[in-house]
């Protein structure tokens, strides 16, 4: 029996066993590699929420850090905008915010102003600040990526007057609007009318604006609502 282990033992050199060792951590080592591989290669989203852009296709090939599909909570949604640099001053945390979409007359969404600019950039011609805000989407008809108008909503008065911008002068560093007074016929074909001029008081729309509801900033914008890759 003792001589047959000596004949056993004596069969492979010592290097003969390291070198079958290695082998054998070797193969397990990748054993466990090809493990992590398959557990990472179910991809799990870190939150609820839907899918709405999948930029590959079943049996495509991938590499480290491509983006595989959007995921976001579309039920509040983030859109972006710019607004000219005068108008900036009146903007606050907090505000009313008002979007449309063309593709769905007569809607409206609401939502808060969550960021104010604190840049300002060129784009174009005009010198704007972007702003952040989140709307409340929750029958998900809001879709992501689209092109929207952003009403935010400074102040409100009721029931105020509103007139052209081209309808206001600036003397003597007072605003004005002329209002025809005696308006009659002069006999001659032509209508003689008395001009007289009104100040423009407070709550009055800002001269320098497009007629559009008093307090209200409008801009049709590229707004894009953040994908985030998560909403």
């Amino acid at each position: 029996m003792q001589l047959l282990q000596a004949k056993l033992s004596g069969r492979f050199s010592s290097p003969e066993v390291a070198k079958v060792e290695a082998s054998a951590a070797e193969a397990h080592a990748a054993y466990t590699a090809a493990q992590e591989l398959l557990h990472h290669s179910n991809v799990t989203a870190p939150f609820a929420g839907t899918v709405y852009q999948l930029p590959v296709k079943p049996g495509s090939y991938v590499n480290g850090g491509d983006l595989l599909v959007q995921v976001a909570n579309l039920e509040k949604v983030r859109v972006r905008a710019f607004v000219d640099e005068p108008e900036i001053g009146r903007l606050a945390k907090g505000q009313k915010v008002e979007i449309k979409w063309d593709a769905t007359p007569g809607r409206t969404w609401e939502g808060t102003l969550t960021r104010v600019p604190t840049s300002v950039t060129m784009v174009g011609t005009r010198t704007v600040g972007e702003i952040t805000s989140e709307i409340d989407n929750s029958d998900r008809k809001l879709l992501p990526n689209v092109n929207v108008n952003v009403s935010i909503i400074s102040a409100r008065h009721d029931n105020a007057l509103t007139v052209s911008r081209e309808a206001v002068h600036d003397v003597d560093g007072k605003r004005y609007v002329y209002k025809i007074e005696n308006e009659k016929d002069s006999g001659t074909g032509s209508t003689d009318r008395a001009f007289q001029p009104d100040a423009c008081g407070s709550g009055e729309r800002d001269p320098g604006r497009r007629p559009n509801r008093v307090g209200s900033h409008q801009r049709a914008t590229s707004a894009q609502r953040h994908g985030h890759k998560g909403g």
